[in-house]
């Protein structure tokens, strides 16, 4: 079985003479290995997040641009800030735009103002 992918091929000149240093050097941790190392380090704690999180489900149907309207309309009613004009004009556009059948724009553009009023809470 060949370890290529493992374990670099030493050079003839450190396979006669250098053995001992070229054995250390080929230990030390590359710097191309170091996110492959911190991503196995941190995978069961990214993982326990994933699953505790409840999974959302998104549609582009009409019942989900109710569901965005009733987002907007509570982060709204809940802010102590006013909506910025931008923000008003996309939903009161994406509801326009369910109500007459365009359920993919009219969820982009409310997907968008919330965006947009989530951002100005922070």
């Amino acid at each position: 079985m060949d370890n290529a992918a493992f374990i670099h091929a030493t050079s003839r000149r450190h396979a006669i003479g250098a053995r001992d240093v070229a054995m250390v050097r080929n230990r030390v941790l590359s710097f191309e290995a170091l996110p492959l190392v911190l991503g196995l380090a941190l995978a069961p704690v990214l993982s326990a997040r994933a699953q505790k999180a409840d999974p959302v489900v998104t549609s582009d149907t009409p019942e989900y641009c109710g569901v965005l309207k009733n987002r907007i309309s509570l982060m709204s009613r809940a802010s102590t800030l006013p909506t910025s004009l931008e923000a008003a004009a996309l939903s009161e556009e994406g509801e326009r735009m369910c109500t007459q059948g365009q359920t993919r724009g009219g969820i982009m553009r409310l997907r968008r103002a919330l965006a947009i009023m989530r951002r100005g809470e922070e």
